[in-house]
């Protein structure tokens, strides 16, 4: 195996860890969600909620602009390029995901009690989650039909 063979698919695996931490940034925000019991904790629940979903848009800002700097998944459409229209699609992604993101930071902001987490806002938050898992996974599939690699 050459040397840039070797280096694509290190990278392919580094954004496949990529998306596992992503992952997990959205499992902590999915987790601080459940209601709190009075007024003192909702304030500390929606503190909690603004800050994960805030790091959570950082991080994932940062991530799609590596991804759309090229590189990896670039070079899976190099390789099989069929994938060509699925990639330019996932790109496209990218700003309505932040933007979705960006509407459940906006009414975590606005909220005054937990009862305001529970409903719409909790609908969005959910959309947005189904979303970006639904993007990340194919992103996985772009990567593995791409490289011909296993992905978990």
């Amino acid at each position: 195996m050459n040397h840039e063979i070797t280096e694509t698919h290190a990278y392919a695996r580094h954004l496949l860890r990529e998306h596992r931490r992503l992952h997990q940034m959205l499992r902590r925000v999915e987790e601080s969600w459940p209601a709190a019991e009075s007024a003192r904790e909702d304030a500390v629940l929606i503190g909690r909620l603004l800050t994960a979903a805030e790091e959570l848009r950082g991080e994932l800002a940062k991530h799609f602009a590596e991804e759309e700097s090229g590189g990896v998944l670039e070079e899976a459409v190099a390789r099989e390029p069929g994938l060509g229209p699925e990639e330019s699609r996932l790109m496209q992604e990218h700003a309505s995901l932040l933007s979705d993101l960006d509407e459940v930071i906006a009414g975590l902001r606005s909220a005054q009690s937990a009862g305001q987490l529970t409903g719409e806002l909790e609908q969005q938050f959910q959309s947005f989650t189904k979303r970006l898992h639904g993007h990340e996974a194919a992103e996985n599939r772009v990567l593995a039909e791409g490289f011909r690699i296993e992905v978990n």
